[in-house]
């Protein structure tokens, strides 16, 4: 994490290198983003980078928390704008709002697909690990209810299930910048639809 001379830094300061992180992890992967080029764009010394940092995977880790963070706030309010208790509705809300948080932030998406290039590297096994980890509970614990009010079949592993639909969640995003593009539109609700319709035949009591 930050030290706290970062954190002490003016918020202007601090944005400016978070932005040139941004920049160059969207551009190369992580083993090919250079200190040197993010130094350069935030306007520090190299000096100055390892006062606040203790290298380049300390960096990327915190930039990865901070859109984490964004992302779940983004997630958070979808979910309470649907006021449902229906499984599937919030689920449909789940995957369209992560879908249009990529849309909104290219750079972010751009990131998340240079992860994929190197899934063997350590810090990128560490991120999806602990990623995939809060997932799997956020949609176990979904699932536990569901099935507890009746509306999710008895006989389902809610383990198993919360660790496919996780798995899912990350693919549907790989699909939809791979094939439709960065725009928001009527095939990326279509497509969120076929699956929830998917998962809903499966599921359903």
């Amino acid at each position: 994490m930050p030290t706290e001379t970062f954190f002490n830094l003016p918020e202007e300061k601090r944005q400016k290198v978070f932005d040139a992180a941004v920049a160059e992890f969207a551009a190369w992967p992580f083993s090919q983003a250079s200190v040197n080029r993010i130094v350069e764009r935030a306007g520090i010394s190299k000096g100055s980078f390892y006062q606040y940092f203790s290298g380049k995977e300390d960096l990327f880790v915190y930039l990865s928390q901070v859109i984490g963070e964004q992302k779940k706030l983004v997630l958070n309010t979808t979910v309470q704008e649907v006021g449902s208790d229906d499984l599937f509705s919030t689920l449909r809300a789940l995957y369209l709002g992560g879908l249009r948080f990529a849309a909104q932030h290219p750079d972010y998406a751009a990131i998340g697909r240079n992860m994929l290039k190197e899934k063997d590297s350590p810090v990128y096994q560490r991120l999806l690990a602990e990623g995939r980890e809060t997932m799997l509970g956020w949609f176990q614990s979904m699932l536990d209810e569901a099935v507890a009010a009746g509306r999710v079949r008895p006989d389902v592993n809610t383990h198993f299930t919360a660790y496919l639909i996780a798995a899912l969640s990350a693919h549907v995003s790989e699909y939809y910048d791979e094939f439709v593009g960065e725009v928001f539109n009527e095939r990326m609700l279509d497509m969120v639809d076929a699956l929830i319709d998917l998962l809903r035949h499966g599921l359903e009591a």
